[in-house]
C-alpha cells in the first residue's frame, strides 16, 4: 500500500496513543509510589466450614493512582481521535465530501467511525457517520466491527471497550485504572484452632482488586471451636481496563488492530515509519 497523504492525520493520532501508552507501561514497569508497587494495605481471613479452609480477601486498599488514570484517558482520546479523522478522510474522498456544498453543517458534524456490536445498527449509521463513502471503503470499515466477533469470557471487544472508555472520560469522569493481583506473596503468621492441611502454594491470581475480593484460599482441618488464621500478604498488581483485560493486552491488540485498518488505505507517513518500526 503506497502513502497517501489524506491519511497522515489518523497516524500521528495512532502514534500519540502509542506515546502515551509507552508512557504507561514504562510507569507500571518503573512505579513512583509505593501504592502503585504494593496496592493492598490490609487482608484479613475467613473460615468456610463448606470448603474446609480460610478465604483470604481484601481489607484495606491504598487510593488509586490518578496519574495513571489521566494517562489512561490520553491514550483511548488518541485511537478514538484516529478512528475519526480516518473516517473524515474517508469522507473527503467520498461523493460528497465535507465543505463542498453538499452537506449541511449538522452533517459534517456527525461525520465519525462507527463502532457497533449489532449489524443493523451499523447498517443504519452509515448515512449519518459516513455519508458518501465509497462502498470499498465501506466494506473494509466493516470487516473491523464488532459485532462480527463472539463474546469473549475474557471481556468485550477492544473496539468496544475503546468506545465506553473514550466517552465517558470525555463527557464524564476521569475513568479508572481497575487494578488486578499479577502475584501474590503470602505467609502464615499464627493458627488457632485449626491445622494446615496442605502447603501454601504462591500463585498468580485473576480477581479484581477491590474490599472484599478473595485473592486466596488456605485449606486447612479445624481442631477447635474458633478457628482462626492470620496472614501476612504482598500483592503485585497489574492494570486492567474495566476490570476485565489487563491492560497491557488490552492496548496491544487495540494498537494493533488500528495499525491494520489504517495500513488498509494508507502506509505510515514518512515521518512515523522509523518510530513504528
Amino acid at each position: 500500500m503506497a502513502h497517501d497523504p489524506l491519511f497522515d492525520s489518523p497516524w500521528f493520532k495512532w502514534l500519540g496513543a502509542i506515546v502515551h501508552a509507552q508512557a504507561l507501561k514504562e510507569d507500571i514497569a518503573n512505579p513512583a509510589d509505593e501504592a502503585d508497587i504494593d496496592p493492598v494495605r490490609a487482608v484479613g481471613t475467613q473460615y468456610d466450614p463448606k470448603r474446609h479452609g480460610f478465604s483470604v480477601v481484601v481489607t484495606e486498599l491504598a487510593p488509586m493512582s490518578l496519574r495513571r488514570c489521566l494517562l489512561l484517558g490520553d491514550i483511548a482520546n488518541n485511537f478514538r481521535a484516529s478512528l475519526d479523522h480516518l473516517a473524515w478522510a474517508l469522507a473527503w474522498r467520498g461523493r460528497t465530501p465535507p465543505e463542498s456544498g453538499m452537506l449541511t453543517d449538522r452533517q459534517e458534524r456527525a461525520i465519525a467511525f462507527p463502532i457497533y456490536e449489532d449489524r443493523l445498527k451499523y447498517n443504519r449509521s452509515l448515512p449519518r457517520m459516513l455519508p458518501g463513502v465509497r462502498r470499498a471503503d465501506l466494506a473494509k470499515v466493516r470487516r473491523y466491527q464488532p459485532y462480527h466477533y463472539r463474546p469473549r469470557p475474557t471481556g468485550r471487544h477492544v473496539l468496544t471497550l475503546l468506545y465506553d472508555i473514550n466517552n465517558t472520560d470525555k463527557h464524564r469522569t476521569i475513568q479508572p485504572l481497575w487494578t488486578a493481583t499479577a502475584w501474590l506473596d503470602m505467609e502464615v503468621a499464627d493458627t488457632r484452632d485449626c491445622e494446615l492441611s496442605s502447603p501454601i502454594r504462591f500463585r498468580r491470581v485473576a480477581a479484581q482488586l477491590q474490599v472484599g475480593a478473595e485473592i486466596a484460599f488456605v485449606r486447612a482441618r479445624k481442631r477447635g471451636p474458633n478457628p482462626e488464621l492470620d496472614v501476612q500478604a504482598k500483592v503485585t498488581a497489574e492494570p486492567t481496563v474495566e476490570g476485565m483485560i489487563r491492560f497491557r493486552a488490552w492496548q496491544q491488540r487495540l494498537g494493533g488492530l488500528i495499525f491494520q485498518l489504517l495500513g488498509e488505505f494508507s502506509d505510515p507517513p514518512p515521518a512515523v515509519e522509523p518510530l513504528v518500526a
